[in-house]
């Protein structure tokens, strides 16, 4: 028999217990909610089914992130220990601590100036404070540490804040970096074009991607200032880049220069929700692609530095790649397929400019083990494996110089990270 007394104290223990059984029962529910969420998110991937022809209509939705990483691979990379992924991780965060200084202000004013001359300081502060807030976006959506996204977001709303203008140097012009040459006009919209797709994919991750149910925090009103930064660097610079690829096919505009133009208008267009200007870029890929990219595979420009240039032919392949990426991304992975899959065709001939095994218009070429293999070999090597017919040149290529960080101050990095090896 249970005493009297004793009752009151056992019934409220009972209901303690049921209460604390029904609170744990609840918790592990909701677990088992998320991680029900998160098994769903990781298997929404991208479609890589070819649609060459469409295009998004006023109505058409954007996926966001889609600037060349989509919330999948994002989740993929979150989820992924293997050694391959925390290596390639790494090198953010090396970036982060030794190659890209954190900003203390921002210029009103970038000065540019036209190579071989080097950049002036707030040209290459633009470039530097582009790249470290995509890394951080890219550390915050592995760690979920609300430092990595203020820090990010501090880059992003500095540069709204501050940015007036780009101007080249002058003959005059002594200060600010300049070196008493005058830069080219159109050095200024290749900065422009340089900077803006990593901007608006560091913006983007910032925006919309939640890591582990959390957003990053970003105000409404700094992200309003934010997009007027970003069109007028499309306005008033990128366009003029767009509108000189119709040139006939001569000159810069089926090269680097217009390739940058492109990936950059996409980019920006992605991030406004601007679907003319992404239909604009998108088109016009498909007519570089074509232009730029022979039915061999040589690419332009290879002729350059006396034909031994493996960069600037590398950095055209490297745009259009991106741009076929995001594209995908969008639900259109026709890019990729274009004119009997130009772009892979092209980056195989780089593959044998390193081998010298090609010629460029009708010349020797051949690319030293020691210049430097952009991040686009990474992307089409990824794109590839997924869909199982990865190129095993390409792939010997992309291997050459695994992981990739920072590799140029013009194209995003940390592909190694973002897009790895099929499989890893």
């Amino acid at each position: 028999m249970v005493s009297p007394l004793l009752r009151p104290r056992i019934r409220t223990v009972a209901i303690l217990m049921a209460a604390l059984f029904f609170f744990i029962s609840c918790q592990q529910a909701w677990q088992l909610v998320r991680e029900q969420l998160q098994m769903t998110r990781a298997t929404d991937a991208p479609s890589r089914t070819a649609t060459e022809g469409v295009q998004l209509t006023a109505s058409s939705q954007f996926t966001h992130p889609g600037i060349l990483n989509h919330t999948f691979h994002l989740d993929q990379a979150r989820q992924d220990s293997s050694s391959q992924r925390v290596r390639a991780y790494n090198q953010i965060v090396y970036a982060i601590d030794n190659l890209l200084p954190y900003p203390s202000s921002f210029p009103s004013t970038v000065w540019v100036r036209t190579p071989p001359h080097p950049p002036t300081p707030s040209e290459s502060q633009m470039w530097s404070d582009a790249l470290l807030a995509y890394a951080y976006a890219l550390k915050w959506t592995r760690s979920g540490s609300g430092e990595d996204a203020r820090r990010a977001i501090h880059i992003l709303d500095g540069w709204a804040d501050s940015f007036e203008r780009i101007r080249g140097c002058s003959e005059q012009e002594s200060g600010n970096g300049c070196p008493g040459v005058a830069t080219d006009g159109l050095q200024r919209r290749l900065q422009a074009a340089w900077v803006a797709p990593n901007f608006a994919a560091a913006a983007e991750i910032i925006r919309h991607y939640e890591a582990d149910g959390k957003e990053a925090g970003w105000g409404a009103s700094n992200i309003r200032k934010f997009e007027r930064f970003l069109e007028d660097l499309q306005v008033n610079y990128i366009e003029t880049l767009v509108q000189g690829i119709h040139r006939g096919g001569t000159g810069w505009s089926e090269n680097n220069w217009g390739a940058s133009g492109l990936w950059a208008k996409m980019s920006v267009a992605i991030f406004l929700n601007r679907v003319s200007w992404y239909n604009d870029a998108v088109a016009r890929s498909r007519h570089m692609i074509y232009n730029a990219i022979d039915g061999s595979g040589e690419v332009n420009e290879c002729e350059r530095s006396n034909f031994r240039d493996c960069l600037h032919p590398q950095m055209t392949l490297t745009a259009l790649t991106f741009a076929a990426e995001t594209s995908a991304n969008q639900g259109d992975a026709s890019l990729y397929y274009a004119y009997s899959e130009r772009l892979i065709k092209g980056w195989d001939w780089v593959g044998r400019a390193f081998q010298g095994t090609v010629r460029c218009k009708n010349r020797e070429f051949r690319c030293g083990s020691d210049q430097q293999i952009m991040p686009g070999v990474e992307v089409i090597h990824h794109h590839y494996g997924q869909i199982g017919t990865p190129s095993a040149r390409i792939g010997s290529l992309k291997e050459q110089q695994a992981p990739y960080g920072v590799v140029t101050r013009q194209f995003i990095g940390f592909t190694s990270y973002t897009h790895p090896e099929a499989g890893n």
